[in-house]
């Protein structure tokens, strides 16, 4: 997970987001079953692209709790206030984001019960990958996604982010990413090409599970670089 800048609100959502807001109250608060297609005004083609150009870097685009790369059948509009809990932010900009479908679906209608250690959202809170989260590689496991507070352990709880599939994604860039600072390592300070090779971590950061790579540099480099 890594932090994203949010861009400038959907036409729609600013124009009608209110409205429809209130008319899906209307039927909560009463007791009956909203009809789908009010529901379904979040999931906008204007919603959807404007989600794509906050978590896309490059030709890619990234799941916003994993990392993953997603296509256009793989990623869905997230809210990371479940609106089965939060009817009310159903249509709300800043609750909006887009997920995989396998961490939408595992964190699905999840939240913190005791409302104090919700799910990090990648565009608001700050310094994630330092305050929040952390890794640790194991031999013959992978990658692990390791909490460092509460918000932290909610957070990958909640989207699994230790499953299969994710530890083992992150164990290739971590692979290739001590390649490359061995490579650095062994060329030395004054070296020319370790500016070539630092561009190339450099893109690596932005690209899938760029978190991974960019903590293991930061980890392994400091000092080196001094």
């Amino acid at each position: 997970m890594r932090n994203v800048k949010r861009v400038q609100k959907p036409e729609c959502l600013r124009v009608h987001s209110d409205e429809w807001r209130d008319s899906l109250l209307q039927f909560t608060d009463s007791g009956s079953e909203p009809p789908k297609d009010l529901v379904d005004n979040y999931n906008r083609p204007e919603v959807r692209q404007a989600l794509e150009r906050m978590y896309s870097v490059g030709d890619g685009c990234y799941c916003c709790y994993c990392e993953k790369e997603m296509d256009d059948h793989e990623s869905e509009i997230e809210h990371r206030k479940p609106r089965e809990v939060f009817p009310q932010y159903t249509f709300d900009w800043g609750n909006l984001h887009l997920a995989c479908s396998t961490c939408n679906r595992n964190k699905g209608q999840q939240w913190d019960k005791r409302k104090r250690n919700e799910i990090l959202d990648a565009a608001k809170t700050r310094s994630i990958n330092n305050k929040h989260l952390t890794y640790e590689f194991r031999a013959m496991t992978g990658v692990l996604r390791i909490p460092v507070s509460k918000r932290g352990e909610t957070t990958v709880y909640h989207a699994d982010l230790n499953r299969k599939k994710l530890l083992r994604g992150r164990w290739k860039v971590w692979i290739a990413t001590t390649e490359a600072i061995n490579r650095i390592k062994s060329l030395g300070r004054d070296d020319p090409r370790v500016r070539t090779e630092m561009r190339m971590i450099e893109e690596m950061c932005l690209g899938e599970y760029g978190s991974v790579i960019r903590w293991l540099f930061d980890t392994e480099m400091s000092g080196w670089l001094d």
